[in-house]
């Protein structure tokens, strides 16, 4: 008989149904982003620290009765003094580390809103300072990389929120033969940059004036589901977490009750 094999600490792959999903919204200002987390598998946790984020939903019929929880995040830098800004920062950090514990046992669709609020805040925690110096960012990304690592584990939807910021570079050349720099006419996600690595898929929001809907599509990202590359560029309109749940996996759409709501 052929020796049995030592895996040592390796278990077999789980292959089990644990429908969930971790998602990136981009977008400008009113595009549906928020409004799109408030679609999701209730109960929902809202991390907020982006003031007046969930003003006009917290009233809209379609939500009126879901189980939302919220949690405010107030954090000026003027407040405090240059020397204990980083202490400050370290002290709120840690309160959204142990709320976000909280968030993944209790409910079932977590939301950041803003993904750069929580970046700017660990650098600060982290670093007393903001820094471009790539050698500080290891032990960052590691423990940044580990709160979308807990969703995962968790089994639970969660939704980074990103604003968006004009993309700078070069535009041309002088008269002169020198380099011009200036807008580039684009627009990219603020916040930590590995995002789009961490996240399931990512979601690019706009808000389409001649239809009078929000629209979303598949922006860049799509690594789960039967086909995933072919879901990439897709567009929805007024697209909800179930359909989108459903279009990833076809299989959860004859599902009673469903995953998603």
């Amino acid at each position: 008989m052929p020796k049995a094999k030592d895996w040592g600490r390796f278990e077999e792959v789980d292959r089990s149904d644990n429908y969930s999903l971790i998602i990136a919204n981009e977008g400008p200002a009113g595009s549906g982003k928020t409004h799109y987390v408030l679609t999701g598998k209730e109960p929902i946790a809202m991390h907020m620290f982006d003031p007046g984020g969930l003003k006009g939903l917290t009233k809209n019929k379609l939500f009126k009765d879901k189980d939302i929880r919220v949690l405010n995040y107030d954090f000026k830098l003027s407040d405090y003094k240059e020397e204990d800004r980083g202490e400050a920062a370290s002290d709120l950090l840690e309160q959204f580390k142990e709320n976000q514990k909280v968030a993944l046992k209790q409910a079932n669709t977590v939301g950041w809103d803003k993904d750069d609020h929580i970046w700017e805040l660990l650098r600060y925690a982290r670093l007393g300072q903001t820094s471009d110096r790539p050698n500080l960012y290891y032990e960052l990304n590691l423990e940044y990389r580990g709160l979308f690592h807990d969703a995962e584990i968790a089994g639970v939807n969660m939704c980074v929120i990103r604003g968006m910021k004009e993309k700078w570079g070069k535009t041309g050349t002088s008269g002169q033969g020198k380099a011009t720099y200036g807008s580039l006419g684009e627009y990219e996600p603020r916040g930590q940059k590995e995002v789009p690595e961490l996240v399931q898929v990512v979601l690019r929001h706009r808000w389409d004036a001649e239809i009078g809907d929000f629209v979303a599509t598949i922006h860049d990202k799509c690594r789960v589901g039967a086909n995933p590359k072919k879901l990439i560029g897709k567009e929805f309109v007024g697209l909800t977490f179930r359909e989108l749940g459903e279009e990833i996996y076809p299989e959860t759409a004859e599902m009673e009750p469903s995953p998603w709501e």
